[in-house]
C-alpha cells in the first residue's frame, strides 16, 4: 500500500510538468484566421447582455486585439493547442446595485471557432 502511494505521488508530481512550445513549433502552428475584432466584440457584448444582472449597467467595456497563444494540454502536457486569444474587460452592477469593479476574461478561437481550452488527460477541447 505504501508503495502505491509513492508511485501515485511521483506520477502526480511529474504530470504537472510541461514545457511551453518552442518558437519553431509556434511559427509552424496553424492558428487559423485571425478573429475579426468587430465580430468578437459583438459576440462578447451579446453574451454579457444575457449573463449580467443589469445589462444596462455595462461600463468600461473594452476588447483588446487578438494575440497568438499556446497551451500544453494532456496529463503530461504532450499536446500543443494553438489558439487566438482575445482578452476583454468590463464593469457592471451586481444584485445589490453596486459596481463590482473591473473584471477581465479571455475568449479563444481555434481555426475560426470559439473554444474553451481544457487540460484534460486526453487534451480534449470543449466547444
Amino acid at each position: 500500500m505504501k508503495r502505491l502511494h509513492i508511485v501515485m505521488f511521483l506520477f502526480l508530481s511529474v504530470s504537472g510538468c510541461a514545457v511551453m512550445p518552442t518558437a519553431d513549433e509556434i511559427t509552424k502552428a496553424d492558428f487559423g484566421p485571425i478573429p475579426i475584432h468587430e465580430e468578437v466584440e459583438s459576440l462578447i457584448r451579446e453574451r454579457l447582455m444575457r449573463s449580467l444582472v443589469d445589462p444596462d449597467s455595462l461600463k468600461q467595456f473594452k476588447v483588446y486585439p487578438a494575440k497568438k497563444n499556446a497551451y500544453k494540454c494532456g496529463l503530461t502536457g504532450s499536446i500543443n493547442v494553438f489558439v487566438w486569444s482575445v482578452p476583454y474587460e468590463y464593469n457592471a452592477k451586481n444584485r445589490m446595485g453596486g459596481y463590482t469593479g473591473l473584471k477581465s476574461d479571455t475568449i479563444s478561437f481555434l481555426k475560426g471557432k470559439e473554444v474553451t481550452v481544457c487540460a484534460y488527460a486526453d487534451g480534449t477541447l470543449i466547444q
